[in-house]
């Protein structure tokens, strides 16, 4: 286990190594605008390397329990490896959170409203950082909060006297701590993916930008051709071009039909 822990660590070390040169994608003026999290587009040799990494670390797990523990998955999320995309979507999803169990709900009522009155104490002291009020206002403010619990209270007396004959549960949406950023994309083989961006620990996704597509005729074409002018190129007509132009006139004559 020790060994083990080593090198979980080790891995760990070298990926962050591998990722510190990198500059992770700018969310601004995207749908995931002020998401936390960083993203970052990794070009064929850090995916390979990535891939090395992981089957190294899972050569040493000597049991299902050892896999999970020390999952690859818990250094960094590698989306896509081996399976390059061009084009991928940013966008921002509110995560539900919900306890229904009255067995799990009703030991966590006190517990939960202590944790809203201090994000609310927190939240009011970062606004007054923002502001500059007297002291008699800052007081006025943290007063009028500490008022405002009351009802909080009394709500919370009202639950726990008639809990058996209501349906309480513990619900979040749309709080600011449950938004998480989703990546969606599509490999080259076609297969559409969504998946959610950490917050904790750095995203990859293995990038190949259009232009560089491995299998996109136009790149390969635009390697050879010579640049006329504007928008026109222009290179040599191989048997392969012949034959490609040939095939798309076929495709052409059958949707004129």
């Amino acid at each position: 286990m020790e060994e083990l822990m080593k090198q979980f660590a080790g891995t760990r070390t070298k990926v962050l190594e591998l990722l510190a040169p990198l500059k992770p994608v700018d969310f601004r003026g995207t749908k995931a605008e002020g998401i936390e999290g960083k993203l970052y587009l990794v070009d064929t040799s850090i995916d390979k390397e990535l891939i090395y990494l992981r089957s190294v670390l899972e050569s040493h797990y000597a049991s299902e329990k050892d896999s999970k523990q020390f999952a690859f998955s818990k250094i960094v999320k590698h989306y896509n490896p081996a399976k390059p995309v061009s084009r991928f979507g940013l966008y921002r999803q509110h995560k539900w959170r919900q306890i229904s169990d009255p067995e799990k709900v009703r030991p966590k009522l006190k517990s939960e409203l202590s944790i809203f009155k201090n994000i609310q104490r927190n939240n009011l002291e970062e606004h007054i950082k923002l502001f500059n009020y007297s002291e008699d206002e800052v007081r006025e403010l943290r007063s009028s909060l500490e008022k405002s619990f009351l009802e909080k209270e009394e709500a919370l007396e009202y639950i726990e006297e008639h809990f058996d004959t209501l349906d309480v549960r513990i619900s979040a949406h749309a709080n600011d701590k449950l938004i998480y950023g989703t990546i969606s994309f599509r490999t080259h083989d076609q297969k559409q993916y969504s998946r959610h961006i950490s917050k904790e620990l750095p995203n990859v996704l293995y990038y190949i930008a259009q232009e560089e597509r491995p299998d996109n005729e136009l790149s390969e074409y635009l390697k050879e051709a010579t640049h006329a002018y504007g928008e026109v190129y222009y290179a040599p007509l191989t048997e392969k071009r012949i034959e490609r132009r040939r095939i798309a006139e076929k495709k052409a004559k059958k949707k004129g039909k």
